[in-house]
């Protein structure tokens, strides 16, 4: 499909910025784009180009063009975005005087940048119905469903009961959400709580930087937690320890517990020096983890001879350290 010759204009007091707030920033050199007066990229630009498309395919494959992959979070802020100007919304400023005579140039970089560097955008995610602007449902709409279907979100009532709900959250968990491309599901837990009470665990969370596992983990015994009438003030990690495992050991204190006695005996204990042993959880089990160092065939029989004398280190271990595994 041909791209349509942008109009270059002026940065109006009245523009339909849809300032998303995408991750990674747009090139200095190049002026804003917008698709059918709607500013998409380049936010902070004094001149921008403007694309007229006459469908909402047109207008999709322009803006999947600069952003091709997009997280959950970064489409929750277009949607609230675009919601926020309602169904009807001011029109585009006039063009520049005289900007059209470079408009050509301005749009092959931004062709090139959106083609060969892909943006340098992040991860992915979806969109729902649209929002009409003067009336114009064909040239003046954001085709928000098309979007949605085009980043993988196809139930439209879920993706904006969610996305709304992100809305309330503090900006740093939305940050933070977006550069670990935190999936609907697994943020799917806010619709349980009172979003304005809770903030202070998001804000944490996201001041801990925990990667995308752990942070679904964290928010999980959190919300949890807090479900079950914790104050959100002992929720909040009170010392050094990591906050991951502060709520672990609130969630599963006799678990903890027997985690933390576990440890320490096997730490205690005189182990052949060839072995590695710990003590580990994985999830909701735990157990014994050994590893043998056999640096030449001839090692394997004095590793034998190490899991015997292992074996029997094991048998004088303190009844209750296995638990129901």
């Amino acid at each position: 499909m041909q791209t349509p010759t942008p109009h270059l204009k002026s940065m109006a007091h009245n523009a339909k910025r849809l300032d998303f707030d995408p991750l990674g920033s747009w090139p200095s050199g190049l002026p804003g784009v917008a698709i059918n007066g709607w500013i998409v990229a380049g936010f902070d630009r004094k001149l921008f180009l403007d694309y007229e498309v006459a469908d909402s395919s047109a207008f999709v494959s322009l803006f999947a063009s600069l952003y091709p992959h997009l997280s959950f979070s970064e489409l929750a802020n277009f949607y609230q975005c675009a919601e926020a100007y309602g169904p009807s919304a001011e029109t585009c400023g006039p063009s520049a005087e005289g900007c059209d005579q470079g408009a050509a140039d301005s749009a092959s970089q931004v062709g090139a940048y959106a083609t060969s560097t892909r943006g340098g955008f992040a991860a992915h995610a979806g969109f729902g119905t649209s929002i009409s602007v003067g009336g114009e449902a064909a040239t003046g709409a954001v085709p928000l469903a098309d979007l949605l279907i085009r980043y993988g979100y196809r139930d439209f009532e879920s993706f904006r009961k969610m996305a709304r709900l992100m809305g309330q959250t503090p900006p740093d968990f939305k940050k933070w959400a977006a550069r670990r491309q935190s999936s609907l599901q697994e943020l799917a837990i806010l619709l349980n709580l009172p979003i304005d009470e809770f903030s202070p665990c998001l804000a944490e969370l996201a001041r801990q930087q925990l990667t995308r596992q752990e942070g679904a983990q964290a928010l999980e015994l959190a919300a949890e937690l807090f479900l079950l009438g914790r104050p959100v003030a002992k929720i909040l990690s009170e010392n050094s320890q990591p906050w991951l495992n502060h709520l672990k050991a609130l969630r599963y204190p006799m678990s903890s517990s027997r985690d933390n006695q576990a440890r320490e005996w096997v730490n205690e204990q005189r182990w052949p020096r060839q072995s590695q042993i710990r003590w580990v959880r994985q999830g909701d089990q735990t157990g014994l983890e050994v590893r043998l160092v056999l640096r030449q065939p001839r090692d394997l029989a004095r590793g034998v001879q190490d899991l015997h004398q292992i074996n029997e280190i094991l048998e004088k271990a303190p009844r209750g350290m296995w638990g129901k595994n």
